[in-house]
């Protein structure tokens, strides 16, 4: 698996202190609220649509959709992303070997400023191989359609190992949950809070670089993608989803205790990490934990 490329930390830092220029520019031709005119896509199974609602936005909705509580939300991310980079290698280099079937995890937790107040969030990057640089993400205005579920795994009998085919844009509205979870909406003075945005992109890294933000219009009970399109990134032969999700609410459930509370999530991921990869043949994993340039790295 070719190394991290040396500017992503640096571009990500660009792109976050960029994210309030994003979300002013909301009515631009990459942001649509009413929906996305669908791209090209290659042959692939159906996808189907049902309406979405206001749950996509709160951690009591997210957790009963997910049947999951927000402590698990970390793994729960690191989990649909190996299944994603799973069923792409499946679908794709069927009969490959370890030199063609790669699949690496990283992980690196950092603080982000809210104000004046240093946030712990947690970074978790899934990257497989893709040798023969087969087009993904083609339709990435429909993965992030938030008026509409996509997915190309509901209703259609596959066997697949991620879930949820909409979890992508799902990620997005669990950054916003846990972001804005100590903000009181319904106060006289809560258009600030109203106000906040996730400042976090999901990242989408192939020949070329989508990264794209969550805006909401709580007040209006609005929300929708802003899409923003790179030029080629230069990376042919892999495919990589970068999601990002804040850790000071689930700390909080944890015992207050940042050490014990990040040690309890990392563990928790890296034990899952290494019960799935059991019975899958033919694949590299890798996985990769980093604090602040300091961390270790495990491969089997």
């Amino acid at each position: 698996m070719a190394e991290f490329i040396a500017e992503e930390d640096e571009q990500e830092h660009l792109a976050i202190k960029s994210v309030q220029n994003h979300h002013a520019d909301f009515g631009t031709k990459n942001s649509s609220k009413n929906g996305s005119v669908p791209s090209v896509q290659r042959k692939s199974p159906i996808w189907t649509s049902t309406k979405q609602s206001i749950s996509y936005l709160t951690i009591s909705g997210i957790e009963s959709e997910l049947s999951r509580p927000e402590i698990e939300w970390p793994k729960e991310i690191m989990i649909q992303l190996i299944g994603n980079a799973w069923d792409s290698l499946q679908d794709n280099y069927p009969n490959g070997t370890k030199e063609t079937r790669k699949i690496e995890v990283r992980i690196v937790y950092v603080t982000l400023l809210d104000g004046e107040a240093r946030r712990v969030v947690i970074r978790i990057a899934i990257r497989n191989s893709n040798v023969e640089n087969v087009p993904v993400f083609e339709n990435i205005e429909q993965i992030f359609d938030y008026t509409k579920f996509h997915s190309t795994k509901r209703n259609q009998h596959r066997m697949v190992t991620g879930a949820l085919g909409d979890f992508l844009k799902r990620s997005l509205g669990m950054g916003y949950a846990s972001w804005t979870e100590n903000y009181d909406r319904e106060r006289e003075d809560s258009a600030v809070a109203a106000d906040i945005q996730w400042p976090e992109p999901v990242i989408i890294r192939h020949n070329g670089e989508e990264q794209v933000y969550l805006h909401v219009e709580w007040d209006k009970q609005e929300y929708w993608p802003i899409i923003s399109h790179s030029i080629e990134y230069g990376a042919p032969e892999y495919t990589e989803v970068q999601v990002t999700l804040p850790l000071d609410s689930i700390l909080k459930k944890l015992g207050g205790d940042r050490n014990y509370g990040i040690s309890y999530i990392l563990n928790d991921m890296k034990n899952y990490f290494y019960r799935n990869k059991i019975g899958k043949t033919n694949t590299e994993f890798t996985f990769e934990i980093e604090d602040n340039g300091q961390g270790e790295s495990e491969s089997n």
